[in-house]
């Protein structure tokens, strides 16, 4: 039985010296799991937080699109409405405008037919005021 416990003994000697190697091995390994999954971690991470900015600048460039083109929108709308508002005014102007030119041109006829009736008139008087000039000379001159 001695030699089966010496056989027993010899390669437990090896052995825990060999697994003091593997222990130290596999401690190593450990870390360099442990590293790799910390790494992987991290990776994930900051893909994951890359792909959350990427996604939230995304979304702040659409909003910003909207509302550029809501303005655009407006803008025009308002262009628009100001446009036809300043040819609705254009257009008031000129009929007041040919209103104003008829009513010139009304008043000029008839400054002008009271001048011809007021010629007319001075004329009358003068005409008359000579024949009543000759009568009263005719008058006042002795008759022969």
């Amino acid at each position: 039985m001695a030699s089966r416990q010496a056989r027993k003994s010899q390669p437990a000697m090896p052995s825990s010296e060999s697994d003091g190697e593997d222990s130290q091995q596999s401690s190593q390994e450990a870390d360099m799991n442990v590293f790799k999954a910390a790494q992987s971690v991290v990776s994930t991470f900051r893909s994951r937080r890359e792909s959350k900015r990427k996604a939230i600048e995304g979304s702040l460039k659409k909003g910003v699109e909207d509302i550029n083109a809501k303005l655009d929108a407006h803008f025009e709308a308002r262009k628009s409405r100001v446009q036809k508002l300043q040819n609705a005014q254009w257009e008031k102007l000129e009929a007041l405008n040919k209103r104003r030119e008829a009513i010139e041109a009304q008043i000029n006829s008839s400054m002008r037919a009271i001048e011809a009736q007021t010629i007319n008139i001075s004329s009358e008087l003068g005409a008359t005021y000579d024949g009543r000039n000759e009568e009263i000379a005719d008058a006042s001159s002795p008759r022969n």
